[in-house]
């Protein structure tokens, strides 16, 4: 192997360590994409913007069990357990989760739900079928003068 190849097979950040992740056409290493990954969630973080009063949201985070999903709610408990109390931007935080496991009876329903249970977030949970139940609708909307609202 060339000097050459080697420049080109080293992370595009520190220009050191061997690359082992590309996006696009940059090359990282573990250390600097873990560094610019964090970095870049935070940037966004902080683009949506604080209210005039100091009153902070309730957000709720749609998790999956795909790797995205599970990627997103991990970032965004590192920023919201008490520890980083002084850095949270929003008052309380709850994962949604559908169950899929009718429609996928393969899918791994149980290690997802176990994975999520492992934060110590409120867990909203739903069966994907429950959608079919009109008993249930009450308890997933009220009407509101300008339609319906789901909460």
């Amino acid at each position: 192997m060339s000097q050459t190849d080697n420049i080109k097979n080293l992370c595009i950040k520190c220009k050191q360590e061997k690359s082992t992740i590309l996006i696009r056409q940059a090359k990282f290493c573990t250390n600097c994409f873990n560094i610019n990954y964090v970095n870049k969630f935070k940037s966004n973080l902080s683009k949506s913007g604080s209210p005039a009063v100091d009153i902070r949201a309730d957000i709720m985070v749609a998790v999956s069990g795909g790797a995205n999903s599970m990627s997103l709610l991990s970032l965004i408990s590192d920023f919201q357990l008490p520890k980083a109390s002084l850095h949270q931007k929003y008052n309380s935080l709850s994962i949604g989760h559908i169950d899929e496991s009718t429609l996928f009876p393969l899918s791994p329903e149980n290690s997802i739900m176990e994975e999520i249970k492992s934060y110590p977030f409120k867990l909203e949970t739903r069966k994907l079928e429950d959608v079919f139940n009109p008993e249930l609708y009450h308890s997933f909307y009220k009407t509101h003068e300008k339609g319906i609202l789901f909460y």
